[in-house]
């Protein structure tokens, strides 16, 4: 049975201490420690990501009058290397400081998300201080930009402008977010009893719109061609045969190997395939809680993608902590999960660093790894089991089956033999 708390809806949260500012405050310090190990390489490696380079380096071709796309490898949206031109001018790692922010704005979405569902919003904690969120914002990666905006279109989920707008604006930065305008379309639909659902329903697809061809319109009239074929189409034909934890690598690896245009053909119809069969059911088995549906939605969408790397996780771990009803249920699939995916990591660094032909243990340590991304789905969104209350006794079915013993003609005397005297039980009326 569902809490009290979750039946009842959103309930007023009490004050909280300013976690905020020490979850920011450990952020901004942390910046400052890579800066130092960035400079001096105590081990000889960088703390900051690679691709905080590569976002750099773009904002500094756009400062200069130039298109970021110059920088090889750039495939993200102009407006993802709008705060690394504070970092230009400055010489500081200001743009760090924004994405430690809106990391900080997403934990407290979370917060605002669980309190909707009649949660405690102290979820947010597992977010503000969790050292995988933490470690990614400090090396510079962006990916919370983008599920800040999901998670706010989740909160306007009875508003299809504001929804719309935020979803839009989400799938400009990532593409990934389109999937979640069918569970919002559907929600408008059929979930909500109000008047006239078509015609939300149709304003909440104008503002997607408005939302994702806003930017889209000013990054093509700005850097024309170039943009739609890196920031877009890149990624719809993007296969990394390295580095990814999809069971897809292996026959990636294999066509790079071949050439065989069977098995190219292949690799671009099953992806596809198994996205749309998996987008589908997902809707169908929870159209009734948007938020569980976007939480499959992406968890599949991730483990079944012909490229899955460590930050994508980051695109559906904060849904997973929000809509968890349970947790007693999700702890032995979490951990299958973190085993599997440690396993994968220990083989794949024989592969990729010692050069061990572990190719086919890879490739079922993959296999692995997906089968414990279902798991932990299944176990998160399922629905926590009936209670069965215990068989009741009426006094009073009692009182009127011994009268009835008498009726029938029993006497006192039967009733004084009933065996149940000798137990030491006797029922007087």
């Amino acid at each position: 049975m569902p809490s009290p708390a979750r039946r009842g809806g959103s309930r007023r949260q009490a004050p909280e201490p300013p976690f905020t500012a020490a979850a920011l405050a450990l952020r901004f310090a942390l910046v400052a420690v890579a800066a130092l190990v960035d400079a001096y390489k105590p081990l000889g490696l960088r703390y900051t990501d690679v691709d905080y380079d590569v976002l750099k380096d773009g904002a500094r071709a756009m400062m200069r009058g130039g298109s970021p796309f110059s920088r090889a490898t750039y495939r993200y949206s102009p407006l993802v290397a709008w705060p690394l031109l504070l970092d230009i001018k400055t010489g500081l790692p200001l743009a760090k400081l924004v994405f430690c922010l809106m990391d900080v704005l997403l934990g407290n979405a979370m917060g605002q998300l669980a309190s909707q569902r009649g949660a405690s919003s102290h979820v947010r904690l597992l977010w503000l201080f969790n050292p995988i969120s933490i470690v990614l914002c400090t090396r510079g990666s962006w990916d919370a930009v983008s599920v800040y905006f999901v998670l706010k279109a989740l909160l306007s989920k009875r508003s299809p402008v504001k929804a719309g707008l935020l979803l839009g604006l989400a799938t400009h930065l990532r593409l990934y977010p389109v999937i979640y305008a069918a569970p919002f379309l559907y929600n408008f639909c059929f979930e909500e009893r109000r008047r006239l659902p078509w015609i939300r329903a149709l304003a909440f697809c104008v503002a997607f719109a408005g939302g994702l061809l806003g930017p889209t319109l000013y990054a093509y009239r700005a850097y024309g061609s170039v943009y739609v074929e890196e920031a877009l189409l890149y990624h719809l034909r993007r296969a990394d045969h390295r580095h990814s934890f999809s069971v897809f690598w292996l026959p990636i690896y294999l066509s790079r190997a071949l050439q065989d245009s069977r098995l190219n053909l292949l690799l671009k119809v099953a992806p596809f395939a198994a996205h749309v069969v998996l987008q589908a059911a997902s809707l169908l088995a929870l159209k009734h809680d948007i938020d569980k549906c976007a939480l499959a939605q992406t968890l599949l969408f991730v483990a079944a993608n012909k490229v899955c790397t460590a930050q994508y996780f980051c695109w559906w771990l904060p849904l997973l902590l929000v809509v968890v009803d349970d947790w007693r249920r999700i702890l032995r699939p979490a951990r299958n999960w973190v085993l599997s995916c440690g396993l994968w990591l220990g083989v794949a660094y024989g592969l990729e660093f010692v050069g061990l032909p572990v190719h086919l243990l890879l490739w079922g340590c993959s296999l692995l790894f997906f089968r414990a991304n279902v798991d932990l789905l299944i176990s998160a969104v399922s629905a926590p089991p009936e209670e069965k209350a215990p068989p009741q006794v009426r006094v009073s079915s009692i009182v009127e089956e011994t009268d009835s013993w008498t009726d029938d003609g029993d006497t006192d005397e039967d009733v004084d033999d009933d065996p149940g005297e000798a137990s030491g039980f006797s029922l007087k009326l």
